[in-house]
């Protein structure tokens, strides 16, 4: 970075080595930012809502949909995923699970 501001300036045409020459400083400083975020990154814990402090009600947790989608699967397979996402650990009044099915298949 020291040899580009001291020894590479173009005096020709600084309209274009100036604006360069900031363009690069500013790549260079964002790089540096870049790698100290990295350096040690945040493990964060998973909880679930029942966990989190202030806890909150199951009444004002949000509404999930999960939707299963699926073109000519066999229906026992689409089957067992829908009982796989019905079984989700959450209130079943906030838990809707959708079928998707694209094909035209007489057993689905």
């Amino acid at each position: 970075m020291q040899w580009r501001v001291t020894h590479s300036i173009n005096f020709d045409a600084l309209w274009l080595s100036i604006p360069l020459l900031l363009a690069e400083i500013y790549s260079y400083f964002g790089g540096v930012m870049f790698v100290i975020g990295l350096w040690r990154p945040l493990e964060r814990q998973v909880k679930s809502l029942g966990q989190i402090t202030p806890s909150l009600p199951r009444s004002d947790w949000p509404a999930v949909d999960v939707f299963i989608t699926c073109y000519n699967e066999p229906p026992a397979i689409v089957e067992e995923t829908a009982q796989a996402a019905l079984a989700i650990d959450y209130p079943v009044t906030k838990l809707r699970v959708y079928v998707l099915d694209d094909g035209n298949s007489a057993d689905m």
